[in-house]
């Protein structure tokens, strides 16, 4: 079974700098998956060869953007929604807001119902240092 691994990480409490330090298990990618690889993946398991699964996300993502960018929502099956958010400014009264306010646009990410569950069901396993021997613990699993 395939595990998430984690690192100790030790954090100083930013609201009182003499407290001692609290340590947080923190995520480790181990490698990033590539567009090439997600293509070569998904011809691997379809009848499409590699050039035409290339294609095809190539073709998503041009639409991805040009819808987010048309400031549309994307539902993307059981992997979740993309949408844009803004920061801004305020203003005194309704007739002095301007586009002018928009500081920033971002685009969130909310995952579906399907991937949150996916999600709760991750093992994790502790990162040991450099030269030591893992061990055979039972992995954690979240609560």
């Amino acid at each position: 079974k395939v595990m998430v691994r984690f690192k100790v990480v030790g954090r100083a409490n930013p609201l009182d700098r003499n407290a001692p330090k609290k340590f947080y298990p923190s995520l480790i990618a181990t490698e990033d998956v590539t567009f090439e690889d997600l293509a070569e993946e998904v011809s691997d398991s379809s009848t499409l060869n590699a050039i035409d699964c290339r294609a095809v996300l190539y073709a998503m993502e041009k639409y991805m953007v040009r819808h987010l960018r048309s400031g549309r929502c994307i539902r993307f099956g059981d992997v979740g929604t993309f949408r844009l958010s803004a920061t801004s400014t305020g203003a005194d009264t309704e007739a002095e807001v301007s586009a002018g306010q928009i500081l920033r646009t971002r685009v969130l990410f909310r995952p579906s119902a399907a991937l949150k569950r996916s999600i709760r069901q991750l093992q994790y396993r502790k990162q040991t240092a450099p030269g030591q021997v893992p061990s055979e613990e039972t992995p954690e699993q979240t609560p």
